[in-house]
């Protein structure tokens, strides 16, 4: 069994069709407003490297 090499190209090519096919459901969710506000998503993460510091 031969299995493709796999190279920066091959993986930029990979990204591509990954965001293609996910496109339709995030612009449904973006123009439905089932979105998180970014600055929820930056609270969560410094909570997170809080509670990562007092460890």
């Amino acid at each position: 069994m031969l299995i493709p090499e796999v190279t920066e190209s091959n993986e930029t090519e990979q990204s591509k069709k990954t965001i293609i096919a996910y496109f339709p459901q995030t612009w449904h969710k973006a123009m439905t407003g089932k979105t998180i506000p970014t600055a929820q998503i930056w609270e969560v993460i410094d909570d997170v490297l809080t509670a990562i510091k007092t460890c």
